[in-house]
């Protein structure tokens, strides 16, 4: 009866895949061909995926040819991958060499040292302020990201997530400004701020003033002994926030807390937030961590990165020795201000990394609060829509779709961009095709994660021979389903991407997955999406 299930699955894989007639266009052999139904069969009907919905669409640019297909046209819940279509929607708006330039106006004329009126810093959407950037230009894109706090092994950037405001301040400081009579402003009226839930790392406000994106990273480690507070380090330490520390030592391996593998649920919160007059804010962190533990880690999420940013920069300020009155108190219409926006009156200037790098942390670290705010940044500035630039970005990209042949399915929300849609496996390769075929493809490649190598895909299928060969947007998302007394977790796991052969040749390829298992389990999805990549890439370089 098995061979007869096999034999009955390899017919039908036949039909289903729209599988060409390799050996008269030879990037399958007819044997590779049969081979690869073989491994195919033997994945897809393991126990672990029974009753579990595949699609796959695999197809080679340069000659037109659809290498492999199955169910191709039926839609999926692809995660986090969608975050292809955000990455190709800003670039094809923006342009791949776009930079964000935040630069630093002064309102008054400046009298031996003494500035006669405000400094304002212009927000302009750039991401990556921040500690991001090395000296050498790199991005450090440490794995988790730091927006999803309660991951283990999450951790600050870097050890200054300043750095960018610092190199604002010095050029303050040779401009040969000592004293502002004013206050340090920020605009950040780019586009209407709005709080948004960015899908597993917590609510938070979409502005275009992003520092440190909008964190501050608490690295919490026990005590010298059981019922001694816990050591904190905030990263970074500025005046806008004090953290009072309630987080006791407690016996290694007490229920609850993170013990020395740094496992378990994270048992720290945020109680009694205190908001000052001047915008400064305390707030309590509360827990235990077990004696042997070896660290812990929380984000505290900054939901007014206006009054942050003219904090932090005063700070800064005042520590080359330039004195600020701080008036902050006062409300500003920057429309009237806006006049002094003038080369003649530009203090400083920060300028970014092209849009690619600016990239990275949505693609290769998948981060959510990123991939909401680029719709924003794309309908402010592409679509010059100030008021409702999400709304203008989504509307872009919506035009993009029709270019490419792309039909989202079951919009849930049209406000909510992350995890609301539903896309065929054609409909990656599709747009992706569209990528291939453009002057940016190769650096757009390359914000993607490597497998085996880098971001999402760093873990994923590292001996196989595909490492380091397949360019891909990973995807995973788990939910609760009861039925009666049963419960079951729905996983949907995607990868979406590039596969480059040693011979020059791209792969287009889309592999979505959505079976139930009854325990959480984001590794397999993960892990069976690299070995399927990797099935394609070995019978395609024998």
């Amino acid at each position: 009866m098995k061979a007869l299930n096999k034999f009955i699955f390899m017919v039908l894989t036949f039909v289903a895949f729209s599988c060409s007639t390799s050996w008269a266009n030879p990037l399958l052999t007819e044997k590779a061909e049969a081979e690869v139904i073989e491994k195919m069969h033997e994945i897809m009907t393991r126990p672990e995926f029974e009753g579990a919905r595949w699609g796959m669409d695999f197809y080679a640019p340069a000659t037109g040819e659809t290498i492999f297909s199955y169910n191709a046209d039926q839609y999926f819940m692809p995660a986090s991958s969608m975050k292809i279509f955000t990455a190709g929607t800003a670039i094809e708006n923006l342009g791949v060499d776009y930079r964000f330039r935040t630069p630093v106006y002064r309102t008054g004329n400046i009298e031996n040292g003494v500035l006669n009126g405000d400094l304002i810093m212009v927000a302009s959407g750039d991401l990556l302020i921040g500690g991001r950037l090395g000296e050498d230009g790199t991005l450090r894109l440490p794995l988790p990201d730091h927006t999803y706090d309660m991951a283990t092994g999450a951790k600050p950037v870097s050890d200054d997530p300043l750095g960018s405001m610092r190199m604002i301040a010095d050029q303050i400081a040779a401009y040969g400004i000592k004293r502002i009579e004013g206050s340090v402003r920020v605009d950040s009226s780019l586009f209407r701020e709005e709080i948004c839930d960015a899908g597993g790392t917590g609510a938070f406000l979409v502005s275009s003033m992003v520092i440190n994106d909008n964190l501050i990273d608490i690295v919490i480690t026990p005590g010298d002994r059981v019922g001694a507070p816990a050591e904190l380090r905030v990263v970074p330490e500025t005046s806008y926030l004090t953290v009072v520390n309630k987080v006791i030592t407690v016996d290694a391996g007490a229920q609850g807390t993170i013990g020395a593998a740094n496992m378990g649920v994270n048992p720290f919160r945020f109680a009694n937030e205190t908001i000052n007059t001047n915008g400064t804010r305390s707030v309590e962190l509360v827990g235990e961590i077990s004696i042997n533990s070896t660290g812990a880690f929380r984000a505290f999420r900054i939901l007014d990165p206006t009054r942050f940013a003219e904090i932090v920069l005063t700070d800064l300020l005042r520590e080359r020795g330039i004195e600020v009155q701080s008036n902050t108190d006062v409300s500003v219409d920057f429309d009237a201000l806006s006049h002094f926006y003038a080369p003649e009156n530009l203090v400083a200037e920060l300028v970014s990394p092209p849009l690619d790098a600016q990239l990275k942390p949505m693609l290769k670290l998948s981060s959510n609060p990123h991939t909401a705010i680029w719709y924003y940044l794309i309908g402010a500035i592409a679509g010059g829509d100030h008021m409702n630039a999400n709304e203008k970005g989504l509307e872009m990209q919506q035009t993009l779709f029709e270019r490419t042949d792309v039909v989202p399915h079951s919009m849930v929300d049209p406000a909510n961009v992350i995890g609301s849609m539903e896309y065929a496996p054609e409909s990656f390769t599709r747009f992706l095709t569209h990528v291939y075929r453009q002057p940016y493809f190769q650096r757009f490649k390359n914000t993607l994660p490597i497998l085996g190598v880098d971001g999402s895909l760093s873990g994923i299928s590292v001996e196989s021979r595909a490492a380091g060969h397949v360019y891909a947007k990973t995807g995973g998302a788990m939910n609760m389903q009861r039925v009666g007394d049963v419960t079951t977790v729905r996983h949907r796991h995607a990868l979406a991407g590039f596969m480059e052969l040693p011979n020059g040749q791209v792969v287009i390829f889309s592999i979505l997955l959505d079976y139930t298992a009854s325990v959480p389990n984001p590794n397999l999805g993960n892990q069976v999406v690299g070995e399927i990549s990797n099935v394609i890439f070995a019978a395609l370089d024998p």
